[in-house]
């Protein structure tokens, strides 16, 4: 009668039992810190969006309980992955993400966040990801400086079956209907993708996709009349100066490029000012020709307000805590000036014009829309842009700065 293996040869199978252990501890040895290391590199938690309504009502509609919620005017709340955002015609918003980037929704879009997600861990290297699908409307997109990790941040329009991919921090503007998808970027460079084509943008280039084709080829959005305005370089090309004005006063601000959530910005502070004026200004002189024919000139400007110790304008309506001023000369050789103001405060009542109310202590993109339709007569050479802070006590920063012609 045959015995089985295990009883002919018992060492041999004991051999291969502790082989076999060895192998397995070995296995085991390795790949669980292995796994373990991959596990704390890799993975990613859910990070909340802030939605802030900055004119109107803007609506969420909630996937996890199936109700709808208004959110009015200087209301914020939190909302997660899933959510959906419908905005009518005249409202705006911002959603805000973790990393300091955010997007500007235009009246009558509705989008909805997909992804919102950071590292779990502080040694994770996963990349900031944040992904939104346009449904309809416009929006504006300004990311942050890049994380440690680095940024993904992309833009599905599921009409076009395009999506846009960001990984710098820059501007950038998407505009959505039925039958076409423009992108164009004002600061920083991103990806185009629709019908297997990708094109690349660097800023000032723009793209169009038509119905079911491809992305364009990019062609030059407008002219940058501005030279290092996004602060990259310092202060290189920009002058550093204070105006006391007529009432006595000796206490200088002080405008320097810092670091703010990743990105370098230019900060306007001024301190102990015993209720004296002063105005803290950076200007470029352009001395730029506008081109001829021209369709458009638009200004964009990154902005966050963080003191102002002036209500308001101040009494005359003309002291903000950050303020824009182009001067520039009309067909006819006369110079005229172009001004825009930004506060966030006015207990008083005091005159603020055409100032725009924004948010304490939070980033703010700003734009001026078409100034042609505004400007009469109309600008022919732009001969100096100025940006400052003004009033007695104030802080306020500037992240970018832009004055496009096209």
């Amino acid at each position: 009668m045959e015995q089985p293996l295990s009883r002919s040869h018992p060492e041999r199978t004991a051999w291969i039992v502790v082989w076999t252990s060895f192998a397995i501890f070995c296995l085991l040895v390795v790949f669980v810190p292995l796994s373990v290391r991959y596990y704390l590199r890799h993975a990613t938690v859910s990070r909340p969006a802030e939605l802030q309504t900055v004119e109107g009502t803007a609506v969420t509609d909630n996937p996890h309980t199936g109700t709808e919620a208004a959110i009015a005017k200087d209301r914020a709340v939190r909302i997660s992955e899933g959510f959906v955002i419908s905005l009518d015609e005249q409202s705006r918003a911002d959603l805000r993400f973790f990393d300091g980037s955010f997007v500007h929704l235009l009246p009558g879009s509705r989008v909805a966040l997909e992804r919102s997600r950071g590292p779990r861990f502080g040694r994770g290297v996963s990349p900031n990801t944040i992904w939104v699908r346009m449904l309809s409307g416009r929006l504006r997109i300004v990311t942050a400086g890049s994380s440690r990790t680095g940024l993904e941040f992309r833009v599905y329009c599921p009409l076009q079956e395009a999506q846009i991919l960001i990984t710098d921090d820059g501007v950038y503007g998407v505009e959505v209907d039925t039958n076409r998808a423009e992108v164009f970027v004002n600061r920083g460079s991103a990806v185009v993708s629709a019908r297997g084509k990708s094109v690349r943008l660097v800023a000032p280039e723009r793209t169009a996709i038509e119905g079911d084709q491809p992305p364009a080829d990019p062609i030059t959005d407008a002219r940058e009349l501005v030279v290092n305005g996004d602060f990259r370089s310092g202060l290189e090309g920009w002058v550093v100066s204070n105006d006391q004005g007529n009432d006595g006063g000796d206490v200088d601000g002080t405008a320097v490029v810092t670091t703010d959530e990743g990105s370098p910005a230019v900060r306007f502070f001024r301190t102990g000012s015993n209720r004296n004026h002063c105005e803290t200004i950076i200007e470029q002189r352009l001395d730029r020709d506008l081109p001829d024919p021209i369709s458009s000139l638009v200004v964009r400007a990154n902005i966050k307000l963080v003191h102002q110790s002036l209500s308001g304008g101040g009494y005359l309506g003309s002291e903000f805590p950050l303020m824009i001023r182009i001067r520039y000369r009309d067909q006819f050789g006369n110079e005229n000036e172009w001004v825009q103001g930004f506060y966030y405060e006015n207990p008083h009542g005091n005159p603020v014009g055409t100032a725009k109310a924004y948010p304490q202590g939070s980033w703010q993109l700003f734009e001026s829309g078409n100034l042609l339709e505004a400007l009469d007569p109309r600008p022919a050479r732009i001969v100096w842009l100025r940006v400052y802070a003004s009033g007695w006590d104030y802080e306020s920063m500037l992240r970018s700065i832009s004055v496009a012609a096209q």
